[in-house]
C-alpha cells in the first residue's frame, strides 16, 4: 500500500495500475483486493494468472463491507486456452469470483492458440485497454 501510495502522489491515483504474468498476475489480483488499495489503483492487469485464495478473498469483503470503488475497478484478465500451467478455467473461475464481490468491469480475453506465455495480439489488447483506461499524462 505504501508503494502504491507513493507512485499515486507521484503519477495521480488516475494511472496506478498493478498488474502481472501468472503469479505476477495472481499477486496483482490479491493485492487490489487487500491492503486498502481502492481508491489508489486505477486497474489490473492479469495475464495468464489467477484469484488465489477465493474463499478468503470472498470472506474478508462480505456484502456491505465491500469498499464503493471496488464495483467500478477495471479488470483485465487476458488467458490462452492451451494454457497447460494455469488452466483456462481458472481464469473462468476468477471472473466469476470477481464478479461475485461485485466488480462490474471485469473483461476475459481469450486466445485459442496461446499457451503459459504471451503473445502479440494479447499485448495489444493490454495496450489499448490500458490506453482506454488511463488519462493523457500531464507535461511536467
Amino acid at each position: 500500500s505504501d508503494l502504491a501510495e507513493a507512485e499515486a502522489s507521484r503519477v495521480g491515483r488516475d494511472r496506478v495500475v498493478l498488474g502481472g504474468f501468472s503469479q505476477g498476475g495472481a499477486m496483482a489480483l490479491y493485492t487490489a483486493l487487500h491492503g486498502n488499495m481502492l481508491p489508489l489503483i486505477a486497474g489490473v492487469v492479469c495475464m495468464s494468472g489467477y484469484l488465489p485464495n477465493q474463499a478468503a478473498v470472498a470472506a474478508a469483503l462480505p456484502p456491505g463491507r465491500r469498499p464503493a470503488a471496488l464495483r467500478e475497478l477495471p479488470v483485465l484478465l487476458c488467458h490462452g486456452r492451451a494454457d497447460g500451467m494455469v488452466s483456462f478455467d481458472a481464469a473462468l473461475r476468477t471472473r466469476d469470483a470477481l464478479e461475485a464481490l461485485g466488480l462490474e468491469r471485469v473483461e476475459l480475453r481469450e486466445y485459442g492458440f496461446m499457451g503459459h506465455e504471451v503473445c502479440d495480439e494479447e499485448l495489444q489488447d493490454v495496450s489499448e485497454w490500458l490506453g482506454a483506461r488511463l488519462p493523457e499524462r500531464k507535461a511536467v
